[in-house]
């Protein structure tokens, strides 16, 4: 054609040779072309319409020029104008490839009866064409006739085993049937021929998701996401693809691989506020209310009336302590939702902020009778044990945690809950076995031990103070809390070598807590080394100066170093 610019068969030929290239490069589910190395796609485009423009001008048969104007179209352009074109050409020049081309026109602007008009005419002349088999299977799905779809890609794949398209397709028709254990296989078969297809792994890993196998889903999600970036596919595509992949990082409670998952997803598309608000849910998870405010805002932005958002913005404010913010949002939500659960807690955590506890139990008790799912009534429950056990109102706070240990008698989290509450009550007997129950449950939760060990020490029970310390030092050997109960133990024990052994480790741990210099020199001063004990009482004080007790005892072991020097 560059040779005989003025040819029109050439230039006709030329056409022809381009929109078949497009065509078998064209990967429908990438939604895109793979390119040709040595031409951008808008130059591959622009040569091809030039020779088309150039062929009709100079007379090449219409009937041609109007197939591959058509199939052009079809690629590139509108499916309506592409239909017409090809309409017009088989009145004079009819084929198998040229209906089949019709057909998927049809098809894509939803006049399904002449799609399959047009595709039986293509199989009339080709019956065995596996590309004629999988538009009519196409067709039959747009048509709800399963059977026939299915018969149709059956087919398909039995003339060519190696066509990938056309197990993905039959996947996808087994599926609507509720075929799902068949479907998965023939997912993985797809991909064992074309594995570079995005769009399959994202749709595999949303099948894996809904049967509850996320390790399985989370591999195919990530490799959507690669092969997205790969392939360079359109932007919208690779945000969605981020979006799931960041959604399942977070049901796996890896909250940095999600929030970096949504960051990339919202840097391609911004214009999505679901997922500016399930990012601040992440930011909220790794405790950045700054960062989660941010995104909140832009949701609340895009969608003014998203009622996550706006709950999500005012827990965040409140975080960063930003009350009235936080009860503008809450209160934004209660002017059109009145008894909008969430933003009533969200109402009561800020009257909890100002000290109203009057309020905030008023609020949550009317978020607890809005709410009608037991699971979602658990948080309401949770926050008011904690504002009645703050309120020093035990039998009010009491009544909560019970309901919850009904709705759940193995929350462990719970039980411990309720044992603080009845030592706090003054019940120390019924603590213990709530305690003792919620470490039966979750014996290597440290916490657990460690409120055993705190409640025995206070009970005078050293010895099984000790033991449930030393368990739980086994679990973690240089938790600080641990070996700061422990120390105390000792020190009532009247042990007060191994008490000083303790928090000299605890020294090394944490340099920069006065407790710990305070309570070494405690030891040392039981152990008559008072110069020592001066030392640290002095470190003790100059950590935190309004440390008075600290200062009281550096003067007392100093006077008595004095004492103990002259008696000597």
């Amino acid at each position: 054609a560059a040779t005989q610019p003025d040819d029109p068969t050439a230039q006709l030929a030329l056409a022809r040779a381009l929109v078949l290239e497009f065509e078998s490069r064209h990967r429908p589910t990438y939604g895109q072309f793979m390119n040709c190395p040595n031409k951008s796609p808008d130059e591959q485009r622009e040569l091809l319409h030039r020779a088309l423009e150039r062929a009709a001008a100079l007379g090449a048969d219409a009937a041609a020029v109007r197939e591959w104007s058509g199939r052009s179209q079809a690629l590139f352009g509108d499916p309506a104008q592409a239909a017409s074109l090809l309409e017009s050409a088989a009145l004079t020049r009819p084929s198998p490839d040229l209906y089949r081309h019709l057909a998927a026109c049809y098809r894509r602007i939803g006049k399904h009866a002449p799609a399959r008009h047009a595709i039986q005419s293509a199989l009339e002349g080709e019956p065995a064409t596996v590309a004629n088999l999988v538009e009519l299977g196409q067709i039959c799905l747009a048509q709800d006739d399963k059977g026939g779809a299915r018969s149709a890609f059956e087919r398909a794949t039995a003339l060519d085993p190696r066509h990938a398209q056309a197990h993905q397709l039959l996947a996808e028709t087994l599926l609507a049937t509720g075929d799902r254990a068949n479907a998965v296989e023939l997912y993985h078969r797809a991909l064992a021929l074309d594995p570079a297809q995005a769009a399959w792994h994202h749709r595999l890993a949303e099948l894996y998701e809904g049967h509850r196998e996320p390790a399985s889903a989370l591999v195919h999600y990530q490799r959507a996401v690669a092969l997205a970036a790969e392939h360079g596919l359109p932007a919208a595509d690779a945000a969605n693809y981020s979006a799931a992949l960041a959604r399942a990082y977070a049901r796996d409670n890896d909250y940095p691989a999600a929030r970096r998952e949504f960051e990339a997803a919202l840097a391609l598309r911004a214009d999505v506020p679901a997922w500016w608000t399930q990012c601040g849910e992440i930011c909220m998870k790794l405790d950045d209310a700054a960062a989660a405010l941010q995104c909140f805002v832009r949701a609340c932005e895009l969608m003014p009336t998203d009622t996550a958002a706006l709950i999500g913005a005012a827990r965040a404010a409140l975080a960063l302590g930003n009350e009235d913010e936080a009860a503008e949002k809450a209160e934004s939500v209660l002017r059109f939702d009145p008894d909008n659960a969430a933003a009533l807690i969200a109402m009561a955590e800020v009257y909890t902020h100002r000290g109203d506890h009057a309020r905030a139990a008023a609020a949550y008790a009317r978020a607890a009778s809005s709410i009608t799912e037991p699971q979602s009534l658990r948080p309401v429950l949770q926050a008011q044990s904690k504002l009645h056990r703050a309120a020093r109102q035990h039998g009010s706070a009491l009544t909560a945690l019970k309901r919850l240990i009904e709705m759940d008698p193995d929350d462990d989290e719970t039980l411990g809950m309720m044992g603080e509450t009845l030592a706090d009550a003054g019940f120390p007997d019924d603590a213990l076995r709530a305690f003792q129950r919620a470490s039966a449950i979750a014996p290597r939760k440290i916490v657990h031990l460690l409120r055993l060990g705190r409640l025995c020490r206070a009970n005078g029970q050293l010895d099984a103070a000790l033991g449930y310390l030393q368990n739980a030092r086994d679990l973690e050997e240089q938790n600080p809390e641990v070996l700061r109960q422990m120390g105390l133990v000792f020190e009532d024990r009247r042990q007060f070598d191994r008490a000083h052994q303790i928090y000299e480790t605890l020294l090394k741990l944490e340099p920069h807590n006065a407790e710990n210099f305070f309570r070494a020199g405690i030891a040392l001063k039981n152990l008559r080394d008072y110069a020592e004990a001066a030392r640290l009482f002095r470190r003790a004080s100059e950590l935190e100066p309004g440390h008075v007790e600290a200062e009281r005892q550096r003067l007392a072991v100093s006077a008595l170093g004095l004492l103990s020097a002259r008696n000597s």
